[in-house]
């Protein structure tokens, strides 16, 4: 209560600064995330070591330092409250570092996780580690990426290949038939941005526009920037560009600023700089996702994975189009999911 307290005090102390509405929920929400992360350090460990009458539930993510994530993490950690679980949440420093993450789930396995909620970068190197997990009883949720794995408890998170083709058919509304698009992806290894970008070049492709290229862009900001630099070069006369996730959307529309273009620009995640740059006048839309949700369900259905309940195999978080036109209203909800807490009853349930 005195953290929810603190953010609603926050937010008036920034009105009464001066701040825009806009620049006081931007701080409001940031200041949100890095205080999750901040309770991390300072208190994640001993509570974890603490915490054994609570069953230890291991939220794996692919990466620690987003803003996408650390919204999965607030979720994950209401719903630890909400049903008694001990919430560990971990990732890599980036994406693209398969590698580290599948280690982190390995040594939760082994220091007696008792359930695991992952986001998995990769579509086969976590597969040995689920099948671990599966000999020693550790249900393993899996949240946001499908993995070719038929053991998991559920899969959690957005139908990617549905929304890529939500992103499509906005970008496609925005142009006409034979005009240039271009589309940025994360890591050629994941399966989530295989179907977001799957899903966007469908409606593309349908719609009569010429994609000149799928390139990756790892999900970083400034390869989204460098690599729509060089599309620039060789297509002067591009018309759109749709990125698999927020970071490389905002790469491409600075990259588009710098040299003086104006095209719509569509992304992925609704993060905040995402849909301040919407309403802004920059980026055109963004696919929202519900990671509050993600994070929430995730450890819900880990739970009652423990407790032998059944549960969904498929849980749609489902997705939202973001514009200039709703950007307000999808940041005053996300204001009050982060600060008061997710309305668990307005989601279907698991069962």
């Amino acid at each position: 209560m005195r953290e929810r307290a603190s953010f609603v005090r926050l937010l008036y102390a920034t009105r009464q600064s001066g701040e825009t509405k806009g620049d006081a929920m931007k701080t409001l929400l940031v200041t949100c995330c890095s205080a999750v992360i901040a309770g991390a350090y300072l208190f994640g460990a001993p509570a974890a070591m603490a915490a054994d009458s609570k069953p230890r539930v291991a939220v794996v993510v692919m990466a620690n330092n987003s803003e996408y994530w650390n919204t999965v993490r607030v979720g994950a950690e209401q719903a630890g409250k909400a049903t008694g679980a001990d919430v560990v949440f971990l990732g890599p420093s980036a994406e693209s570092d398969v590698i580290g993450e599948v280690n982190m789930v390995e040594d939760q396995i082994s220091s007696g996780a008792a359930a695991l909620v992952v986001a998995a970068s990769d579509k086969s190197a976590f597969i040995p580690s689920f099948n671990k997990a599966k000999g020693k009883n550790i249900p393993v949720v899996l949240i946001d990426t499908a993995v070719p794995w038929g053991d998991a408890v559920s899969l959690v998170g957005t139908d990617n290949v549905a929304a890529g083709g939500e992103a499509g058919k906005y970008l496609a509304g925005k142009l006409k038939s034979g005009d240039k698009v271009a589309v940025l992806r994360g890591i050629m290894s994941s399966p989530t941005h295989d179907d977001r970008a799957n899903g966007g070049v469908k409606e593309f492709k349908a719609a009569g526009l010429d994609v000149v290229a799928v390139l990756p862009a790892d999900s970083l900001r400034n390869k989204g920037y460098s690599v729509t630099e060089d599309l620039l070069q060789s297509n002067p006369d591009l018309k759109g560009i749709y990125a698999t996730n927020d970071e490389m959307a905002l790469g491409a529309q600075q990259a588009l600023q710098a040299a003086g273009k104006k095209i719509p620009v569509v992304g992925f995640d609704a993060t905040l700089d995402a849909t301040m740059s919407i309403l802004g006048g920059g980026m055109s839309a963004s696919i929202a996702q519900n990671p509050i949700l993600e994070g929430y369900v995730g450890v819900e259905m880990a739970m009652a994975a423990l407790k032998k309940q059944a549960v969904k195999k498929r849980y749609d978080t489902g997705v939202q189009v973001v514009t200039a036109d709703n950007a307000k209203a999808f940041l005053a909800n996300m204001q009050s999911a982060l600060t008061v807490g997710i309305d668990r009853a307005k989601y279907p349930p698991i069962q």
